[in-house]
């Protein structure tokens, strides 16, 4: 039995994908478990808000404008930044630096990075 899964292991390593096979080095597989390991493919938008929230100590941020609607941006910021909450009544905002906050005039500007800009609306 040994024998047939030996000769079959290397059957399928040497015709069926070989290329495959090397996704599962056991240097690659240790890789995935480094810190930020894989955040090469986030959004970028992802990894700014990312970096202004470990700056502070709050939990609930709020999404407006393309942050909001656009799903590739939404979803992939939402999982990065857990623990930390996206809510629709947050008093912290996050939105693309050219876009307006529609929800109050009382928003202030806290923070700012390449083109992503954090705010802070108090009376929501």
């Amino acid at each position: 039995m040994g024998v047939f899964l030996t000769v079959l292991f290397g059957y399928f390593k040497s015709v069926t994908a070989p290329t495959r096979w090397e996704v599962w080095n056991s240097k690659n597989i240790f890789l995935a478990f480094e810190k930020d390991s894989g955040s090469e493919f986030l959004r970028p938008e992802a990894l700014l808000m990312k970096r202004m929230t470990d700056k502070r100590s709050d939990k609930n941020y709020r999404l407006v404008g393309e942050l909001k609607s656009n799903m590739y941006i939404r979803y992939p910021a939402t999982e990065y930044l857990y623990p930390i909450r996206i809510t629709e009544n947050a008093p912290l905002v996050f939105s693309k630096k050219s876009e307006a906050v529609p929800l109050v005039k009382e928003c202030r500007l806290i923070d700012e990075l390449e083109g992503i800009a954090l705010h802070e609306c108090p009376n929501l």
